[in-house]
């Protein structure tokens, strides 16, 4: 065997190796989520709100936002404003950003 075959079958065997590994760190799911489903007082800038988290959505009164699971807590997208939630405690609070800006701040409660 010359030596670029052997380059050659090296360089492609560490590739599979690294597409094998890559595909099964991207396939492994968050590790186990953040906020449980449940009844909560949801509290920001405005007041409070009370809420409930079933199947990954939150019901506020008169809507539904997506929650999006994270390793600490979650998040939720409304519009262009993200409301940030990480786990303190028993509750969960965090900032709400407006792209690169806090614009207030969040807190999850649970009743």
């Amino acid at each position: 065997m010359n030596v670029k075959r052997r380059i050659t079958t090296g360089a492609v065997a560490t590739a599979i190796a690294a597409a094998a590994i890559g595909g099964t760190v991207a396939a492994a799911p968050e590790a186990a989520a953040g906020v449980p489903g449940g009844t909560y007082t949801m509290y920001d800038n405005t007041g409070s709100a009370k809420v409930t988290l079933y199947r990954n959505t939150l019901y506020a009164p008169n809507a539904r936002f997506a929650f999006h699971q994270t390793r600490n807590g979650g998040y939720i997208d409304v519009g262009a404003t993200r409301y940030l939630l990480t786990r303190h405690g028993n509750t969960y609070s965090g900032p709400i950003m407006l792209g690169p800006l806090t614009i207030g701040s969040t807190k999850l409660v649970p009743r």
